[in-house]
């Protein structure tokens, strides 16, 4: 029996500062399914630390 023919399975994680509106953008997406992403400890730390440096640059620009 042949296996069904399964596209890949892709994650998306971003954090985009808009230093112009003062806003995060934050996306996490699993695809093609909308899945749940899952983080291992060192990739959770290291996505907090992108949420963070873009807070600590929207945060110089428009204040606390």
């Amino acid at each position: 029996m042949s296996e069904p023919n399964v596209p890949p399975y892709e994650e998306f994680v971003d954090c985009d500062v808009s230093e112009e509106e003062g806003l995060l953008f934050i996306r996490v997406v699993a695809m093609p399914y909308q899945d749940p992403v899952e983080f291992n400890t060192a990739e959770a730390r290291a996505f907090a630390e992108k949420i963070l440096e873009g807070v600590r640059r929207v945060e110089e620009k428009f204040g606390k």
